[in-house]
């Protein structure tokens, strides 16, 4: 069972306002079709206003859960068929993807209402169960800025609000600006990889540890 979502991440007015117009440009892999905004539309993010009152966060917050839960039911999470240059538009003719792929979505609905949203890398930590789609390897998921109040978390491929289950490494415009690995190697004749492993250590464990 997880535990209680995080409360928003509040903002001083500035970064409230820069964040606001930084995280709702088009680019990279965040793409505008007519599939993001029917999409956008049937969850009835165009009726929010982005720049509204605080008292109108709650409105534009139900609308992003809605979103949320639409993009986990009308996609299929499926290893393998999509890659890291997947484009949006392939994934809805496709209706398949991973984590990443259903996280620039999320983000696109967002910014073709003028949400301004971010991409979310790092690790999802189950325990011993393993339910959660994208658990055994990094993920990824979204934050969505609430009109006067702050960043709010969402996990459209498990329709979760993320939580302290969720390990957050970087945040960026879309995948390619948040990757949670990433370098550079020149040289002949030698291969190259590179492994990560987590290991995950829960409060009460540690605590039960040191008893």
């Amino acid at each position: 069972t997880h535990r209680k979502a995080f409360e928003p991440q509040m903002l001083e007015e500035f970064e409230r306002r820069k964040a606001q117009y930084e995280y709702s440009q088009w680019g990279g892999a965040i793409e505008s079709s007519q599939d993001v905004e029917n999409l956008a539309r049937d969850c009835g993010l165009f009726e929010v206003d982005s720049k509204a009152p605080w008292w109108e966060s709650a409105s534009v917050f139900a609308r992003c859960q809605k979103l949320n839960a639409e993009i986990y039911r009308r996609f299929t999470y499926l290893e393998n068929v999509t890659d890291v240059n997947t484009s949006i538009a392939e994934v809805f003719a496709h209706k398949q993807g991973v984590c990443q792929d259903f996280a620039h979505i999320f983000i696109a609905c967002c910014r073709a209402a003028g949400i301004a949203a971010r991409y979310v890398s790092g690790y999802l930590v189950t325990g011993r169960a393993l339910s959660a789609a994208g658990s055994p390897a990094s993920h990824a998921w979204v934050e969505a800025l609430m009109p006067n109040v702050g960043w709010c978390a969402f996990d459209p491929t498990n329709n979760l609000l993320p939580d302290d289950y969720y390990v957050k490494l970087a945040v960026g415009y879309d995948y390619f600006d948040a990757s949670p690995t990433r370098g550079l190697y020149q040289g002949k004749n030698v291969e190259c990889s590179l492994r990560v492993r987590i290991h995950s250590l829960l409060e009460n464990e540690l605590a039960t540890s040191y008893a």
